[in-house]
């Protein structure tokens, strides 16, 4: 603290008369401590128990009558490094007396005090309060959790690293989930048990290395299970969030769903009406976290897909708005809600249930806050449609929600089934007006053009996700759903089209450069790609779109992307797809986005494909005469290299690759009715990709014209083999703990595609697949000999000898043993014979 009297009398300034004798007595109060110096560092130290008492006491007062006019006060700042160092001493020296004191003066402290003042000695008092956490006194323990708890929220990215050596020093985390055990014991107050277990979920969500040793404790997730179900509401949100950054690890996550409905159903009971709306909210981000990728979503719609899809639908409805405004509470829960509805991404059952329960009503609720849903028997003329969703859009209600509302309404169309009809439902009329706002909203975009950027970007990142979903309409499977697209977009287009389509072509002839190519000229672009896509979803557009000189606009952009190297994912350019819950997982593997990497390309190829299949341009050769940078021969290599390079699910101009047909495989497809397990594929990737395609494609015979190719091995090997084809990467079975706890059944379940593909690859000319396939069976082998039997056999029957061969020789040692158990009585008499030849020259070589 500075002592002399200028400085004194300076600081002294603009504070009262009582705070300045608190900060007299906290000085003197100080000065009966000694000072030791280690190094450059000064640390305060007394072991006097009185003494420390009273400084504990005199910084207490002092930080009472701190207010928000004295915080930023030189003489508060000019003290800190005295009271931290003090505070930091005596909890050290864990003096069983003044613990209680001392720890609740920390957590005062840091509600005091600014974290712009604070920052710099936050980690100074990590150490002391984390080996404090398994204190004997309980109230010491909760203030510890508590403080560390505020410490890591206001804690800035640069301390993370050396916090986080503490905490693995302390052992902080063992310490956490030992504390939480002993709670189970039933000991502890609740107070405790949340403030663990909310410091717990702070830890996870900072720090991804700590996730492991808690999403593997099975004891600590049965006391989250327990005490998940108990009434208490708080205990409720601290266990669900708990759960949501367990589930930040893409492990962690599959070890929460491995427990299978019970915990699911916990998960849906608290996203339900009956629970306050801090419980449903913590409920649907865990259901994201665990939604994350496919394969989660899946998962978890397998278990429990109906309820949680019900709880959705609430979780989109049950708001109420005064004056057009909806409370915070209940805005911050319509968000969650509207962000796992995008689960609609993927294809799946829960998109018959979204139908079922009434998903387009619920989206035109939050579009158009006033709509009356009159008998579906009143029929609507398009002129009466169009003017009932421009009225509405006109009150710009809930506008924060749009870009989620257009985002469900594409993935449903675009999974939506062929013969979807919704005249049969009675939806027919709430579809046509959902199009029809869609369409108007993809309007105004067109209509604005570049001034939106300038504007207002939320406004253009709204005019993104409409124009979207109408795209996704347009080219939507179901029939009903695409022509009606198409015929509202024609009818809104009509007055203005050409002047729009001129306006579309010259904001993407003139590229940016690559040094201007930033947030607003990028999303912009994509708007016009979206929109001359659109354009060329109409058939009647789509001479213009080729005498305006679309195709070369088209053609120009690709290669200028392919050229710069650009990768844009939407992720870039829909900022509502971010939330906490995104920012900081690990371990999970996510494909690309629907659109893929670059979304510029994406959208172009598709213009692009669909005018040179159209009819409406010339011939096509003419396309690339005159363009010295590429030919058509270059520009189909480019194709297949970008095809190859894409495993996004976006949409493809298909061949079908039909699997074995499997008993235990209810097969449903969202884009064709075929009830077989089947791949829709790119034909340029098995082209590029297979020398046995190339040939039966270029063969002339029946086949080569076929929409479908059988597959003769089951859909696993299927799977993989079409995996390898897209990435040049075969899928390897998983090794470690979960290949070692496996029993048998699951371990040969495993490797049958592997030997199944080893087959295939002879007669496709497949040697890579082959070799790969070939050693991930021998390095199973080596670690699950008793696998060799049924593996043998299997090979025998697939005319396999090499490897055949190679696993005799796993077998040869135990050939005696396997005459007297029985095992040899399933092969043939030439295997058997094998393994008995390879058994006595290794006795002979002893």
């Amino acid at each position: 603290m500075k002592s002399s009297k200028r400085a004194a009398t300076e600081n002294n300034r603009g504070i009262s008369g009582h705070m300045y004798t608190l900060h007299q007595r906290l000085f003197h109060a100080l000065s009966l401590g000694t000072r030791v110096y280690d190094g450059k560092e000064s640390k305060w130290q007394c072991t006097d128990i009185e003494i420390q008492r009273h400084v504990i006491r005199s910084i207490a007062s002092f930080l009472d009558c701190i207010s928000g006019d004295t915080l930023q006060h030189p003489l508060v700042k000019d003290s800190l490094a005295d009271i931290v160092g003090a505070i930091v001493w005596i909890l050290q020296n864990k003096s069983k007396a003044i613990l209680s004191m001392a720890t609740n003066v920390v957590v005062n402290l840091i509600n005091v005090i600014p974290n712009s003042l604070l920052q710099s000695y936050l980690s100074d008092m990590v150490h002391p309060l984390s080996s404090l956490l398994l204190s004997h006194q309980v109230d010491v323990s909760i203030s510890c959790a508590t403080a560390l708890n505020m410490i890591f929220s206001n804690l800035s990215m640069r301390g993370e690293k050396k916090v986080w050596d503490i905490l693995i020093e302390t052992e902080t985390v063992s310490r956490i989930v030992s504390g939480i055990w002993e709670f189970s014991d039933g000991v502890m107050p609740i107070e405790y048990f949340q403030e663990m277990t909310s410091l717990l979920s702070a830890i996870l969500h900072r720090w991804p290395a700590s996730r492991y040793n808690v999403w593997n404790d099975a004891k600590l997730l049965e006391v989250l299970e327990a005490m998940c179900v108990k009434p208490d509401f708080s205990v409720k949100v601290a266990v669900l969030k708990l759960y949501c950054t367990i589930a930040l690890c893409g492990n962690g996550a599959k070890k929460l769903l491995g427990k299978g409905e019970s915990l699911l159903q916990i998960m849906v009971l608290c996203m339900g009406r009956s629970h306050p709306l801090s419980v449903r909210t913590e409920g649907f981000r865990l259901a994201q976290c665990l939604a994350k990728n496919e394969e989660g979503c899946l998962k978890m719609m397998s278990l429990c897909c109906e309820p949680i899809v019900k709880a959705i639908i609430d979780g989109m409805t049950g708001w109420t708005s005064h004056s057009g405004k909806i409370a915070n509470d209940q805005m911050s829960l319509l968000v969650e809600a509207c962000h796992l509805a995008l689960i609609s991404r993927w294809a799946g059952e829960h998109h018959d249930f979204l139908w079922q329960q009434g998903i387009d009503r619920v989206l035109l609720n939050l579009l158009l806050n006033d709509f009356q849903d009159e008998p579906p028997q009143k029929l609507l003329s398009p002129e009466e449609q169009l003017s009932i969703a421009q009225e509405g859009l006109k009150v710009n209600f809930l506008l924060g929600l749009r870009p989620y509302v257009w985002d469900i309404l594409g993935w449903l169309a675009i999974h939506c089934r062929e013969d979807f009809n919704p005249n049969m439902h009675g939806r027919e009329r709430r579809i046509d007006i959902l199009i029809a706002c869609a369409c108007i909203s993809f309007m105004d975009s067109i209509r604005k053009g570049h001034q939106i950027c300038q504007n207002d970007i939320a406004d253009t990142f709204r005019s993104e996700a409409a124009s979207r979903a109408v795209m996704m309409m347009i080219y939507s499977p179901c029939k009903y759903i695409a022509s009606k697209a198409r015929f509202i977009l024609y009818e809104i287009l009509r007055p203005a089209s050409k002047k729009y389509l001129k306006r579309l072509l010259h904001m993407l002839n003139n590229t940016p450069s690559e040094d201007n190519f930033g947030m607003p000229n990028m999303l912009q672009t994509s708007i016009n790609l979206v929109a001359l896509v659109c354009y060329s979803g109409i058939p009647y557009y789509q001479s213009d779109i080729v005498k305006n000189g679309g195709i070369q606009a088209l053609m120009d952009l690709i290669w200028w992307c392919l050229r710069n190297d650009i990768h844009i994912g939407r992720w870039s350019l829909a900022p509502h797809l971010h939330n906490i819950l995104s920012e900081r997982t690990c371990c999970w593997v996510c494909k690309e986005d629907w659109e893929g990497n670059n979304i510029l390309l994406f959208y172009g190829l598709w213009g692009l494909a669909e005018l040179m299949h159209s009819g409406s341009s010339r011939n096509n050769v003419e396309i690339f005469g005159g363009q010295l940078d590429y030919t058509e021969a270059e520009f189909v290599s480019t194709l297949q290299e970008i095809c190859s390079d894409s495993t996004s699910p976006g949409i493809k101009w298909d061949i079908v690759l039909e699997a074995k047909a499997t008993e235990s495989i209810c097969w449903r497809c969202n884009v064709c009715s075929k009830s077989v397990p089947h791949m829709h594929c790119h034909k340029v990737v098995l082209w590029s990709s297979c020398d046995y395609l190339r040939a039966l494609f270029q063969s002339g015979m029946l086949e080569s014209n076929s929409q479908t190719i059988k597959v003769p091995v089951s859909w696993e090997a299927m799977v993989r083999l079409v995996n390898w084809c897209y990435t040049d990467e075969l899928p390897i079975p998983p090794s470690g703990c979960l290949w070692d706890n496996m029993d048998s059944e699951e371990r040969l379940s495993v490797l049958q595609p592997y030997l199944e593909l080893c087959w295939l690859a002879e007669f496709w000319f497949l040697e890579e697949v082959q070799n790969i396939s070939y050693k991930v069976i021998v390095s199973c082998l080596d670690s699950a000999r008793h696998l060799s039997i049924k593996i043998i056999k299997i090979a025998a029957d697939l005319s396999l000898w090499k490897l055949v061969e190679v696993t005799a020789n796993f077998l040869a040692p135990l050939y005696r043993q396997l005459c007297q158990s029985g095992d040899l009585e399933a092969l043939d008499e030439e295997v058997i014979d094998m393994i008995r030849t390879t058994s006595v020259r290794l006795s002979q070589e002893g």
